[in-house]
């Protein structure tokens, strides 16, 4: 099934860092990650703006990662099936990914960066 199926990629900044696989509710595996790369660029606006900002929740049926209180992403069961791993792992990678991937760009676009060129 995988060599078939293509997955939506997650983009942040020009950089693949998810793949989506499966719909959730109404939401296509594309409609899911264009959604998700449209969030992650809310973070990256804040100064503040820490790897453990991130909050990870788990529910009944997904695990939502928030960023002041607005949805990120959601990960399910299927979408951890997909890549090989469990809900809880794929959460914390994703996490991780996530987080490195803002601040890595907060720090190459940051006032001292962009005042030496």
């Amino acid at each position: 099934m995988r060599k078939i199926v293509k997955g939506a990629p997650g983009v942040y900044r020009n950089d693949t860092l998810f793949y989506m696989y499966s719909r959730q509710g109404s939401f296509s595996a594309i409609d899911r990650a264009e959604a998700a790369s449209s969030r992650m660029e809310k973070p990256e606006q804040s100064l503040s703006f820490k790897m453990d900002s991130i909050k990870i929740k788990a529910s009944e049926e997904t695990t939502d990662f928030t960023y002041k209180g607005s949805l990120l992403i959601s990960v399910s069961d299927q979408q951890a099936l997909w890549n090989r791993t469990t809900q809880a792992e794929l959460a914390g990678q994703l996490k991780s990914k996530i987080g490195a991937a803002i601040v890595k760009y907060q720090k190459e676009t940051s006032w001292q960066v962009l005042s030496w060129c």
